[in-house]
């Protein structure tokens, strides 16, 4: 169910309604709310001109003179309307608590939230706290709004305020955490329309995440001593271990998913045969062989109940002592806003808007290209006018082993005041020498103590 908010200064001309029913049509929406209809009766505000020739239903707020005016229109199959209730939207919190289910809030709320919200204009501090009191009180977020900064903007283009908005509760957040918000252009109006997409879009498979209830698997050792062993080709030793360490991850990826679905499976039986034995023991008594089955299987439970919190916990980046409790919903809440706001739904390139997995990824491999391909084709070679170069004799020398009698000379013409310090260092062959003078150094200076060993 896709939704539209859309603020048109006035319903009385028809190809604003033309406007809005192509959106509807293009983007196929549930729900359209439209601000400032500027209609006084309803009786001469034409519906059907916002929709099309398909099954629906609204409920409309008549302006006050040339001020003001709300219509929403909605698909009866998707949404239901239980009642219809007039208040100020201070009262909205009583509202919420009169109804169960997911909640979305949309439309011109003439109010920001933070002072980089409006530009040229004049900022209420106190305005906007009371707002976000509201928000958080309520529990409500609201979705990073693409493709511009502001909602509204004055005639003149000198005023620009973000006062249009979709706010909707956890419980919605949780059933379309990937739901892109969009600012439409402006079409005969100083308001942005927003569009909510709620459908899917697959952007490809979730990246690589290790969980720490893995760790309490006992094969999980040997997936992968097995993948990591199992790479043994001749590549220089950064990329042997890139190659690795994507083997592991390759063989980390099915046991992972395959310990997942055992892990569901047999949560759902053991509670299943749990809550067989707790109807049974509501008519009969339990033996004792029952009641040792059903503390086995509920300790079982528990422990899988342990390791979903561990893998929640590690998703939501955040520790049980922060929050205080072990909320499984807050968690989720946490991991949804995360995806919310970590998700790139689109990207502007040279001024167009991509927002097709397709084509984003395309364009964003194409960016990158360009800014590493080489630009310079025909390099400069490299010309050798004439410099000095060793001969292959003084090639060879350079990478010759070191002769004992290079290494007593070396010794033996140091010195006996060079020594750095090195008293009680001993050598009992030229081989010793040999390795001390790579370690050490040529000025050693230890003739004596070398002659006194006898060398």
């Amino acid at each position: 169910m896709n939704f539209l908010s859309a603020n048109i200064r006035g319903a009385g001309d028809f190809s604003k309604a033309e406007h809005i029913r192509n959106l509807k049509k293009k983007n196929k929406l549930g729900f359209i709310a439209i601000q400032e209809t500027q209609v006084s009766n309803s009786l001469n505000l034409q519906v059907s001109d916002f929709w099309d020739n398909t099954v629906f239903d609204y409920e409309s707020i008549e302006a006050s003179g040339r001020s003001g005016g709300l219509l929403s229109i909605w698909d009866p199959g998707l949404f239901v309307k239980k009642s219809t209730k007039k208040q100020l939207w201070d009262d909205l919190l009583v509202l919420m608590g009169s109804f169960s289910g997911p909640w979305i809030f949309l439309g011109d709320f003439n109010c920001v939230r933070i002072p980089t919200e409006r530009k040229n204009s004049k900022y209420n501090k106190q305005e906007a706290e009371d707002f976000n009191m509201f928000i958080n009180t309520a529990g409500l977020v609201e979705y990073t709004m693409l493709g511009c900064a502001f909602t509204y903007v004055t005639d003149d283009g000198i005023k620009f305020s973000k006062i249009d908005r979709v706010l909707v509760c956890q419980s919605f957040l949780s059933l379309w955490p990937s739901a892109k918000l969009w600012g439409l252009a402006r079409f005969k109006s100083d308001h942005r329309p927003l569009i909510l997409l709620c459908s899917d879009v697959f952007f490809g498979k979730a990246p690589f995440r290790f969980f720490n209830s893995w760790l309490k698997e006992e094969g999980l050792a040997d997936v992968v001593r097995k993948a990591y062993e199992g790479v043994t080709n001749s590549e220089p030793p950064d990329k042997l271990l890139a190659a690795k360490l994507k083997a592991v991850k390759v063989a980390l990826k099915p046991w992972g998913e395959k310990l997942k679905k055992r892990d569901n499976l047999l949560l759902r039986e053991l509670q299943k045969k749990v809550e067989v034995l707790d109807l049974k023991a509501e008519s009969a008594t339990l033996t004792e062989q029952e009641l040792s089955d059903r503390d086995s299987w509920l300790k079982t439970i528990n422990e899988l109940d342990e390791n979903r919190m561990d893998d929640l916990k590690k998703r939501a980046k955040v520790k049980w002592a922060v929050d205080g409790d072990e909320n499984t919903s807050f968690f989720h809440g946490v991991i949804n806003g995360h995806r919310k706001n970590n998700r790139i739904n689109g990207l502007e390139f040279d001024g167009v808007w991509v927002s097709q997995p397709e084509d984003l990824k395309k364009s964003i491999k194409m960016y990158y290209e360009s800014i590493f391909t080489e630009q310079m084709y025909d390099r400069p070679k490299f010309i050798n006018n004439g410099f000095k170069v060793l001969s292959l004799d003084q090639s060879a020398m350079l990478v010759k082993r070191f002769s004992k009698e290079e290494i007593k000379d070396t010794v033996w013409n140091c010195g006996g005041d060079k020594t750095p310090g090195l008293d009680g260092l001993t050598f009992s062959s030229m081989e010793e020498v040999g390795h001390g003078c790579a370690k050490y150094g040529s000025n050693i200076g230890l003739s004596q103590r070398i002659s006194n060993n006898g060398i």
